[in-house]
């Protein structure tokens, strides 16, 4: 099995931005993070939206759950979901949706 160094995908340099986030008990934990922001699509009148989503490494977040709430580029956001596993369990993602006690 090969060993994987993730940081290259998580480099601010490149995608990434810095996250910190305030997990239920303990103290805040930061990391580089990937952020998708929601979009929306018109097809044939329909519109589909996506929703805020984070990825990250499973081990620099390890005790984010819902609810918990972290800051992403100045904006506060809150974990929607359970975050979920991504194939090999290195990598993570969480729905997110900004957080409505911070909203311009």
């Amino acid at each position: 099995m090969m060993a994987e160094d993730l940081t290259a995908f998580f480099s601010t340099s490149d995608f990434a931005v810095s996250a910190t986030f305030t997990p239920k008990t303990g103290n805040d934990e930061t990391a580089n993070v990937i952020l998708d922001a929601p979009s929306q699509v018109m097809f044939g009148g329909d519109m589909i939206g996506t929703d805020y989503v984070m990825r990250y490494r499973a081990s620099d977040l390890p005790t984010i759950v819902r609810g918990c709430r972290g800051v992403i580029g100045g904006v506060t956001y809150v974990v929607r979901e359970a975050p979920q596993v991504i194939d090999d369990g290195k990598i993570k993602i969480a729905k997110l949706s900004r957080d409505p006690d911070n909203l311009l």
